[in-house]
């Protein structure tokens, strides 16, 4: 027993003086090939790399080409392996719960260009020095090493089956120099954060035959998640604001706005660099005054908000001053209380309105614990109500709305002329809860790409998959898009339900208008979907006058004004939102107001609820709401002045 003692401790020895020989050797190598050598780490006495190394079990992913050299490989693997390759190594955060990276890269790359990666016949070499990585502001302890073809890009590649992606390692870049290496997850090398030095050497097999890449499953239910698993259709729907989606939040004003999936939320940065492209709330209120009949007003009318209030219904007054600190702010915004802003703020200027205060006339104090806003239009009340559906399913959402509409249809607000303003996108549950656990995907079209690559899903078929997990799961059955379907209907004929009518009115006039999203889709998301829904696109104001259809706007049957709206302007800043949600509020107070009127441009006499509105029939292809940006617009052709 004592010669096997001893013949263990001079294996020790042996590994560990191999791994120091090792990562001297590479780093000589790398030095020689270099202009400027790296800078010598201080010697850490109280963390042992080669003995660390040399612990590890690092699993074998045959899935992959890269086979890791000693000290990281417990053996020196065999095989047929290949020289002359063009490499490049990038960093990226990885979640260590799910496996999945995300972001772009993180600075630290390492190439064979740059010489920054040492190749001698079939065998690479490389030294990693933590604190070119860790300095990085957007790095987390978390970080995966790609090995990939050089020129893959800035994002990951090897969370599913890319020909780019070699192999990777993930590395826990701890704090500290021994104790805050405790928390290291399974799978995972340990490396100082500050002082770390990581030699990986390794050889690459051949280039195997590429997977099969095809179109995505037919349903929803065939398709397997990040999170692991298939995704749960019985789960049902939720409502997404599109704040919340990825891309949707805080976004940064450059050289200009991404085109597809990064627009939606606020936005901020220089007032230059906006370029003329802001609109505000005045303007567009100018714009809709013209467009009212000049008939008088009679009958009271509502406008449902119906969002994602879940962080307040008013915005935080810091986000108004010059120099708003957003990243500090976003968390205290709700979508809905933007939404809810931009519709009073547009009401509260159009000639003939007059405020009439937050909660003004509450009977009852709020509804449902909500509050609602009070307005006058040639002398009539009208009211805007926010009604929350954030964190909330589909059938909790139809309860909400019908009860508002009760309410306001026989109760004390007695405003049967309805409309219901949903800014958000009707989604599978599953698909939000498989984002919400794969943290740090920067982009709506970075969950999709990883989610293609987990399931072999060709790029020439990415927005198919799109349309699928978009899509909400039992269309015919959903509680929401079934009240939609049938919102209740008036007592004089025979319901689209097949009930009897009681004989007292509820609504009197109905429009339930939707954004349609911000992704570029070539249709719109639910309930914009639906078929008794108005759908409203995003138009962009250009420099110089004027707007544009919004290259992210999702096709929709008319389009509205959807900002850049200013918010907030001092000091050479700007704070600013734009996206389809603000462009439907523009359509939804244009025909809550036009309701009132003894002759309402939008309501002929021969439409009822068993019939959706002229703009719902669909096919319009982005008809301009009002003029003067296009010839026919919405309102010319469904809607003529009377008389």
């Amino acid at each position: 027993m004592a010669g096997a003692d001893l013949l263990k401790r001079r294996r020790m020895r042996a590994w560990r003086l191999g791994g120091r020989l090792l990562a001297l050797t590479m780093l000589l190598v790398l030095v020689s090939c270099q202009t400027a050598p790296p800078p010598t780490p201080a010697a850490d006495p109280e963390f042992d790399q080669a003995a660390e190394l040399e612990a590890l079990n690092l699993p074998v992913n045959e899935a992959l080409r890269v086979r890791f050299l000693p000290p990281l490989a417990k053996k020196v693997p065999t095989g047929d392996f290949v020289s002359g390759l063009d490499l490049e190594i990038k960093f990226f955060n990885v979640d260590p719960v799910t496996g999945v990276a995300s972001g772009s890269a993180l600075s630290g790359t390492l190439s064979t260009a740059k010489r920054t990666i040492a190749s001698q016949r079939d065998t690479y070499a490389t030294i990693w020095l933590a604190l070119g990585t860790t300095l990085d502001r957007k790095a987390s302890q978390y970080l995966r090493a790609e090995i990939r073809t050089a020129g893959a890009g800035n994002s990951p590649v090897c969370n599913g089956g890319s020909q780019a992606c070699l192999g990777y390692l993930d590395i826990f870049a701890f704090k500290g120099l021994f104790l805050g290496r405790q928390n290291v997850p399974d799978g995972f090398v340990p490396v100082p954060s500050v002082l770390g030095v990581l030699p990986i050497g390794f050889k690459v097999l051949p280039q195997a035959a590429p997977p099969v890449e095809g179109p995505p499953p037919a349903t929803l239910g065939e398709l397997t998640s990040l999170s692991g698993g298939m995704f749960d259709e019985q789960a049902g729907n939720c409502a997404s604001s599109f704040l919340t989606r990825p891309g949707q939040g805080l976004q940064a004003v450059g050289a200009g706005l991404q085109a597809v999936g990064a627009v939606g939320g606020l936005f901020q940065g220089q007032t230059s660099s906006f370029n003329g492209t802001l609109v505000t709330p005045a303007q567009v209120a100018a714009e809709l005054d013209q467009q009212f009949s000049v008939a008088g007003s009679s009958a009271r009318s509502v406008i449902l908000v119906v969002d994602d209030f879940s962080n307040g219904y008013e915005l935080p007054a810091a986000v108004f001053q010059p120099g708003a600190d957003l990243s500090a702010l976003t968390g205290q915004i709700s979508h809905g209380a933007l939404v809810l802003h931009h519709i009073l703020e547009t009401a509260n200027l159009l000639d003939d309105s007059y405020p009439l205060g937050a909660d003004y006339a509450t009977p009852g104090g709020y509804f449902d614990g909500q509050p609602y806003y009070g307005f006058g239009f040639n002398g009539v009340e009208f009211f805007v109500q926010a009604v929350n559906a954030g964190q909330f399913d589909t059938d909790t959402i139809a309860d909400k709305i019908r009860a508002a509409m009760l309410y306001y249809g026989v109760g004390a607000g007695e405003a049967s002329n309805m409309v219901v303003n949903m800014s958000f996108a009707v989604v599978p549950c599953s698909v939000l809860h498989d984002y919400a656990s794969t943290t740090g995907l920067a982009t709506f079209q970075d969950y999709l790409g990883a989610l293609a690559a987990q399931n072999r899903v060709g790029a020439q078929y990415v927005g198919e998959l799109d349309q699928l997990v978009s899509t909400p799961v039992d269309l015919g059955g959903d509680p929401l898009l079934a009240f939609i379907d049938c919102p209740l209907p008036s007592p004089d004929w025979e319901r689209c339900d097949g009930g009897v009518g009681t004989g007292s009115a509820v609504v009197d006039k109905l429009f339930m208008v939707a954004s349609s999203g911000n992704y570029g889709n070539g249709y719109p998301l639910y309930p914009a979907a639906a078929a008794n829904v108005i759908s409203v696109g995003s138009l962009a104001a250009v420099a110089g006058g004027g707007y544009s259809a919004a290259s992210y706007s999702n096709l929709a049957e008319v389009a509205a004004p959807g900002g850049l709206f200013e918010l907030a302007s001092g000091g050479g800043s700007t704070v600013a939102y734009a996206g389809t949600s603000f462009a439907a509020p523009v359509v939804s107070l244009f025909l809550g107001i036009d309701n009132m009127t003894h002759q309402p441009r939008c309501y002929g006499p021969n439409l009822d609820e068993r019939e959706a509105p002229g703009m719902a029939y669909g096919g319009t292809d982005m008809l301009p709401f009002y003029g003067p940006f296009g010839t026919p617009s919405a309102l010319a052709y469904y809607c003529p002045r009377p008389g």
